[in-house]
């Protein structure tokens, strides 16, 4: 049971088996040894030199012929094999189109007058209460959303600028 499902495994996903590996290495071997006495034969002969022109037309010797021969034929099963064929799936619906954001122009401040950063204010307003300034009091004074508020306050007592009195009390550090 399991020995056939690994089968129907293995042939699903194109795996060869030992005895399919065993084949290929011994063809190998043999491609090696035609290519060995192919080039053993090139060597005992000494080269003749062949003008420019005949080159390409140069007549190649039989045995390496016969050797190109017998590796296109034992390389022709490899070559053959189909890998498995892919499974189908549903198609996925197409994605819906994406609507351009209207990306406001940023309003220029007045020559001779600086934009304050937003972490200032916060500061500003924290540091006017000494006993501590509630969430509320920032967010009634500055304004600013309430997401807006928790991010500068986190960054603010990242930087040491402010202590957390208690919940939701901070103070000038």
């Amino acid at each position: 049971m399991i020995e056939e499902l690994f089968k129907s495994f293995r042939e699903a996903l194109s795996i060869p088996s030992k005895n399919d590996i065993e084949v290929l290495n011994d063809k190998i071997e043999r491609i090696e040894k035609l290519l060995l006495k192919a080039t053993a034969t090139d060597k005992a002969e000494p080269a003749k030199e062949v003008p420019v022109a005949a080159k390409k037309e140069a007549p190649v010797v039989v045995e390496e012929k016969e050797a190109v021969a017998v590796v296109k034929e034992e390389a022709a099963p490899v070559a053959t094999k189909k890998p498995a064929p892919a499974k189908k799936t549903k198609a996925a619906p197409a994605p819906a189109k994406k609507k351009k954001a209207v990306v406001a122009k940023k309003k220029k401040a007045a020559p001779g007058k600086k934009k304050e950063a937003a972490s200032d204010k916060v500061l500003e307003v924290i540091q006017a209460q000494e006993e501590g300034a509630d969430f509320k009091k920032i967010k009634a004074e500055t304004k600013f959303d309430d997401k807006k508020i928790r991010n500068i306050i986190f960054r603010l007592h990242k930087l040491g600028q402010i202590e957390k009195v208690k919940r939701g009390v901070y103070k000038a550090a």
